[in-house]
């Protein structure tokens, strides 16, 4: 699983009772752009909070803030959306040590910074009012439509 921050949107009822009366593909579909848009204001805000290490023989300074992106979750019947993440994998590949910086390791001594889940504290207002904002425009949109 790619160590990503996940943004769940409650609460306006009538938003959801809307969206059930869709069709499933159709609901999905405004689901996701609305989750897209949203994860895209939290990811630049990941960026600037993402350490930036000093230039060594392996690593480039501004790799782990590269690798930070907003990405469509893992196939789910349950689950849908986009997360803002990095890397691949949890702890692997270019960027492994990034789950160190953000959770930390007590054995290697090395605190959580919680770049990822700050920036969604930080921004995850202003993100959820955006999914809301496409929901509804994208709901009304479909019943001038239908």
């Amino acid at each position: 699983m790619a160590q990503a921050v996940k943004l769940t949107l409650v609460g306006d009822k009538e938003l959801i009772r809307k969206l059930k009366r869709l069709a499933k593909k159709d609901a999905k579909a405004i689901i996701r752009k609305a989750t897209r848009q949203a994860a895209k204001i939290i990811a630049p805000r990941a960026k600037e909070l993402a350490p930036k290490g000093p230039k060594s023989k392996d690593h480039s300074p501004g790799q782990l803030r590269r690798a930070i992106k907003v990405r469509s979750m893992k196939r789910s019947r349950s689950r849908i959306g986009a997360v803002v993440s990095m890397g691949d994998k949890s702890f692997a590949g270019d960027t492994y040590y990034g789950s160190f910086q953000n959770w930390g390791a007590k054995k290697a001594n090395i605190p959580a910074i919680e770049f990822l889940d700050r920036a969604a504290k930080q921004k995850g207002k202003q993100a959820g009012k955006k999914a809301r904002d496409i929901i509804r425009r994208e709901l009304e949109a479909r019943a001038k439509l239908g």
